[in-house]
């Protein structure tokens, strides 16, 4: 934008007079909406549908995934009978398919193989041995392949991570035989499962709790607790190793992330996601106390890890926290990162939050359910920009149900930023003076003149990009900014 553009309505040079949607704040970064009024920047609020039953009968197990081709979730679930079914997601709607009912017990991750168009079901079936199977979807009816037996032992809590660049999954459970932590490889050829050798992850009893996969290193972190060492937090950094079949997992380094101890594993544990925004993974927990934490896992090699310090999502205070490793997810799109768990046992909660250097915070959490909720699975889809949460309400006859949750997004675009508000604070619909490209804000405060100043997606600036990576403009003293330039 130039000077020679400036609208009709601007009655000096470097300035625009346009009426404010919402209260303009002085001397803030502002952007200009689809019908020409002005605005500041702000993240929306945070939105959760009612909740509503999707299977009316005691739902214990669930676990899901998206369809990165539709759009489409996949969710597992049951209690004594298991089911498949498709959710499609329609603005602030929700519709299902027809159930798929399932022989035999299902217990265990689904996760969806892009490669193929499948989804991989690794679980533990008759006898508690390993088993897998391939979904497939035709329509609106999925379909299952011969049933893969991968462990003739009994294996428990396994978790599922997709590898794209190899299409590989990786699988981390416990070998209940050897009693400790094993991984392996899965792929998909047609709609056959295979799995690869068993590899050890650590020794000793460990409840593995969760997995997520780092793009920039092609590698997998596995967060559990240590059973037997103090019930610290650990964590390991997973790779497919290379190879014609791409068929071994090999762990590398091990961490202690959480030296205060986690809670039950089995039931609280960790939840692991990858914020491909920061480029980092975000591991919250619950410590010993009943304590929710969060923090952040930064991959700066094949071998290394560094963490963040922790903070604190909510205290035992109330009672404690509960929740399972499934219930994370990441939103691209606001870059919020999405915890959901049971406070007390009187509650279900979720609550976002951001990454800003190596801390997290911005917290911000919904109540969706008054009664106890149990059985977390979240997945997230970045095209309708809202989750699913699916869970067992104890308020209702322990019941699958769900509810569709939208994380508050920023108003601000990589185009929509025009310059800093002057003289005053503005009620809506008043007409609001703003300076534009090259005039200079005297209105900042704590600046350091020489610097490059960014719009952030909360509506302050920083000395670094957000995203979207919006120049402010540069400061050429504590209080001055060109705006711009």
């Amino acid at each position: 934008m130039t000077l020679s553009y400036i609208p009709s309505d601007t009655n000096a040079e470097g300035i625009l007079k346009a009426a404010a949607s919402g209260v303009l704040p002085n001397g803030k970064p502002v952007v200009v909406n689809a019908d020409g009024t002005v605005s500041s920047i702000a993240i929306g609020s945070d939105a959760v549908t009612t909740p509503a039953a999707y299977n009316s009968s005691t739902t214990s197990e669930m676990r899901s995934a998206l369809d990165t081709s539709t759009g489409n979730i996949m969710i597992l679930y049951g209690d004594n009978v298991y089911y498949l079914v498709m959710a499609t997601i329609s603005g602030s709607s929700v519709s299902f398919g027809t159930p798929t009912s399932l022989s035999g017990n299902r217990k265990g991750v689904i996760s969806y193989d892009v490669a193929s168009g499948h989804f991989l079901l690794v679980y533990q079936g008759a006898s508690n041995y390993g088993r897998a199977q391939v979904a497939s979807l035709s329509g609106t009816n999925i379909t299952v392949s011969t049933e893969l037996v991968w462990a003739s032992n009994v294996t428990s809590r396994p978790v599922l991570s997709y590898d794209p660049v190899r299409a590989r999954h990786m699988c981390v459970y416990m070998n209940e035989g050897t009693n400790n932590l094993k991984a392996r490889v899965f792929r998909i050829t047609g709609t056959t499962p295979s799995a690869g050798v068993e590899s050890s992850v650590n020794s000793g009893p460990n409840i593995c709790s969760s997995i997520a996969y780092n793009p920039d290193y092609n590698s997998h972190l596995v967060c559990y607790q240590d059973y037997v060492n103090s019930q610290e937090g650990k964590c390991n950094i997973l790779e497919v190793t290379s190879g014609t079949d791409y068929m071994t997992a090999t762990s590398q380094n091990q961490f202690v992330f959480a030296s205060e101890g986690l809670k039950n594993g089995g039931r609280d544990g960790t939840q692991t996601v990858y914020d491909t925004v920061n480029d980092t993974y975000v591991i919250s927990y619950v410590n010993l106390s009943g304590s929710l934490k969060i923090m952040t896992a930064t991959q700066t090699g094949s071998t290394a890890i560094t963490f963040g310090s922790p903070s604190t999502i909510a205290s035992s205070s109330g009672g404690v926290n509960s929740y399972f490793e499934s219930g994370g997810a990441f939103d691209p799109n606001s870059g919020k990162v999405i915890v959901t768990y049971n406070k007390g046992g009187t509650s279900g909660r979720i609550t976002t939050a951001k990454v800003s250097g190596s801390s997290v915070g911005s917290f911000s959490t919904t109540t969706f359910e008054s009664a106890e909720v149990l059985y977390f699975t979240t997945t997230f889809n970045p095209d309708s920009g809202s989750a699913l949460t699916f869970y067992r309400d104890g308020g209702n006859s322990n019941y699958g149900t769900y509810v569709l949750f939208t994380p508050g997004a920023s108003n601000l675009t990589a185009e929509n930023y025009i310059g800093m508000s002057t003289g005053g604070t503005y009620a809506s619909g008043s007409t609001a003076t703003v300076k534009i490209i090259g005039n200079t804000s005297d209105e900042q405060t704590s600046l350091t003149a020489g610097q490059s100043y960014f719009v952030q997606t909360d509506g302050t600036i920083g000395l670094t990009a957000d995203d979207p990576s919006v120049f402010a403009g540069t400061a050429i003293s504590a209080t001055r900014l060109i705006i711009k330039t």
